[in-house]
């Protein structure tokens, strides 16, 4: 259905030389600012066309994949962080989304989901918890399906009478059934998470630690399945409201790797991706604006953040929000694990200063600042990152 050929080997290059910088002025301003703080780069809308909506899996994520082939994002140095606005489809609604493609890794996930959470709490959302599942890779997936269907079909005869025809229809949506009979019946079959393999245990198991290291509330709920066609992994949602009260979604995602051999595409993509719904708009696409420019000297990064290991990203994540609170310019590479790539994106970006946090320094709450004119550094705490730049007047 798309013309674009099997996936070849490219020699990587950088974002920046595939895609402009834009500044934007409309309604998602404040979300923009932020997502670019976490490392995210704004594409123009992403539009759905005619051919996206007539291909398996969610019209819009065909969508982003689409556009990321056609604007050449497959040959930018994985992972590529992106942030666009985009129409719902059949809606007027307008909609936020961050992606992250690339990776397979569960710090994507992780990114996703605290991007949001900071995006969520500066609009003025209180209480937020997450909810989440993982139905493992396609025979993960498989396996728990089958094994799902074949207990409903064993307790048919105690379903509601609407429920008996949905399991003919589409057997996966009882999972999210109301009714306390069905509820019932349902919590004592299987649980996806039961057919995981170890690695996608592992991967489940390392967004739940960050969620921990995070002190944000999360509950496993066993009705996010996602898509048939492409959800693979990980299923979540961001909620808010009291415990015992119908929550509010202010947020989903998700992982979607296997959607771009499924659309047509020809090649294998790792991508994960989540809608903010609650602060979308409703018919001002028209007010949005795109703008192409340069760093200017005032706007340029004055600090790069260099994390050393899996524990030492979510020391870098606080330290990127006591800078940001601070309104520090900073570039960061929280998706590059490799000291090398990290490295030579600051030494691109030219900043004066780098913070370092490896392992010892994340469970210790303390951060290494690298002069780079005089190679002097320290160790300091982290959150009096903000005033020790001040006295080096960056």
């Amino acid at each position: 259905m798309y013309p674009f050929a099997k996936e070849e080997t490219k020699e990587h290059v950088d974002a920046s030389h595939v895609l402009p910088r834009l500044k934007y002025t409309g309604p998602y301003k404040k979300h923009i600012d932020i997502a670019d703080y976490y490392g995210f780069r704004l594409l123009k809308p992403v539009r759905i066309s005619k051919g996206d909506k007539e291909n398996k899996g969610p019209t819009d994520r065909v969508a982003f994949v689409r556009t990321y082939l056609e604007r050449g994002l497959d040959t930018c140095t994985p992972p590529v962080q992106l942030c666009y606005t985009t129409k719902a489809p059949y809606k007027q609604d307008v909609h936020f989304r961050l992606e992250i493609a690339g990776t397979d890794e569960s710090f994507a996930e992780i990114l996703l989901i605290k991007t949001a959470l900071v995006i969520l709490r500066e609009s003025g959302f209180t209480n937020l918890r997450v909810r989440l599942n993982s139905i493992g890779r396609r025979d993960a997936a498989e396996n728990f399906t089958r094994e799902f269907l074949a207990h409903c079909r064993k307790n048919i005869e105690n379903f509601h009478e609407t429920c008996r025809h949905a399991l003919k229809e589409d057997p996966m949506s009882l999972l999210g059934c109301t009714h306390e009979m069905c509820q019932d019946i349902i919590a004592q079959g299987p649980q996806s998470i039961g057919f995981l393999s170890e690695a996608s245990r592992r991967h489940f198991y390392e967004i739940l630690e960050a969620l921990e290291t995070f002190d944000v509330p999360y509950s496993i709920d066993n009705s996010l399945v996602g898509d048939r066609y492409s959800t693979t992994r990980t299923i979540f949602e961001i909620i808010t409201g009291a415990p015992d009260t119908e929550p509010l979604v202010l947020a989903q995602g998700e992982r979607y790797d296997r959607l771009a051999h499924y659309a047509g595409f020809g090649r294998k993509m790792p991508v994960a991706g989540l809608t903010l719904l609650q602060t979308q708009t409703r018919g001002k696409t028209a007010q949005e604006r795109f703008k192409e420019y340069k760093i200017s000297t005032t706007a340029k990064p004055k600090v790069h953040i260099v994390q050393l290991g899996p524990v030492a990203r979510y020391g870098a994540l606080d330290a990127l929000e006591t800078l940001r609170k601070a309104s520090v310019p900073v570039s960061v590479s929280l998706a590059n694990h490799t000291l090398s790539e990290q490295l030579a994106h600051a030494k691109q970006m030219k900043t004066p200063v780098i913070v370092i946090i490896g392992h010892k320094e994340a469970v210790e709450n303390t951060a290494i600042i690298r002069n780079e004119d005089t190679r002097a550094q320290v160790t300091i705490p982290r959150h009096k990152i903000p005033t020790f730049l001040k006295r080096l007047k960056v």
